[in-house]
């Protein structure tokens, strides 16, 4: 016996729905699990970032002249909206360029770069050589990406009272802590609005960071009289890093010269050496001379007393 016609049907009808329902669960699989490859890779950037400025805030250049630290967190004017950029110097015993001479103390910058399709988070150093007086003279630099298909990256300073969206240098002080929020998502999810977006397609993360082994004075706001010694001392280091370039610039111009006057001083010299050898040559023909003279007196001497015995 065969299988009739409703039979077959019935049984196609049933293959063709377990293979829908097959495919659409393999289907959902796939796309979980390349979700999560992408989330765990975007994670990783941005545990890659923050850690960088982690270690640049525990690094930070510390000095009882709070003129001569640096710490500025401001919004930046693009052309499509305000971007979050903070600026600071630190310590750091890497070199930023290899096979190049430098110190210790560097200037790092964080900000948001967006161009075209692409959101990235860079970050600038700069080598400080310390006679710097201008923000112009350490605004190059070497500009690297640390994260990829970043949304958003925003900062706020807490002042001891209450969080603030930017921290210009004319605070005068350090904050107590500074709140960090890194936000990335997809390559499509960049030009749109992170509200309108799926919460669980988006990783972000936070940081609080304060400053360690920080003086207790940076951390308060200086009264009137402080401030406007601390200005004070920022015009006298500014002066002096002034006068300091003068000495230096002088003092090269003082060695070329030098060098010139030290040659045509050794053929001074030269010239009194031959003076000196041909007075010698002169007194020793001199000297020969007295001795002929002594010798002629020798001779006369004798034939006297040879004429007395005679």
């Amino acid at each position: 016996m065969g299988f009739t016609l409703v039979e077959m049907m019935v049984t196609s009808v049933i293959g063709a729905f377990i293979a829908m329902v097959a495919t659409g669960a393999l289907h959902a699989v796939t796309s979980a699990r390349e979700r999560m490859d992408s989330n765990i890779s975007v994670a990783d950037e941005i545990r890659f970032a923050a850690d960088i400025i982690r270690a640049d805030v525990a690094n930070l250049y510390r000095n009882e002249k709070f003129g001569q630290m640096k710490f500025v967190g401001e919004l930046m004017d693009t052309e499509s909206e305000p971007v979050t950029s903070l600026t600071m110097k630190i310590v750091s015993a890497a070199k930023a360029r290899t096979g190049y001479i430098e110190g210790d103390l560097y200037e790092v910058q964080y900000f948001l770069s967006k161009e075209f399709d692409r959101s990235s988070l860079m970050r600038r150093i700069c080598p400080v050589v310390g006679v710097e007086t201008e923000d112009e003279e350490t605004g190059g630099g070497i500009l690297m990406t640390i994260a990829e298909n970043i949304l958003a990256f925003d900062i706020t300073y807490f002042d001891g009272i209450e969080w603030l969206n930017e921290w210009p240098r004319e605070q005068g002080y350090m904050p107590s802590l500074i709140g960090i929020t890194i936000i990335a998502g997809n390559i499509g999810d960049i030009d749109k609005d992170i509200e309108t977006l799926d919460r669980n397609s988006l990783v972000t993360k936070k940081l609080i960071l304060n400053f360690p082994r920080l003086a207790a004075e940076l951390l308060q706001p200086a009264d009137e009289t402080q401030q406007e010694e601390q200005q004070e001392e920022q015009q006298q280091d500014e002066q002096q890093s002034q006068q300091q370039n003068q000495q230096q610039s002088q003092q090269n111009t003082q060695g070329s010269s030098s060098g010139a006057s030290n040659r045509t001083g050794s053929g001074d010299r030269t010239g009194s050496g031959d003076r000196t050898r041909s007075g010698d040559r002169t007194g020793s023909g001199d000297r020969r001379g007295s001795g002929n003279r002594r010798g002629s007196g020798n001779r006369a001497g004798s034939s006297n007393r040879n004429q007395r015995n005679r």
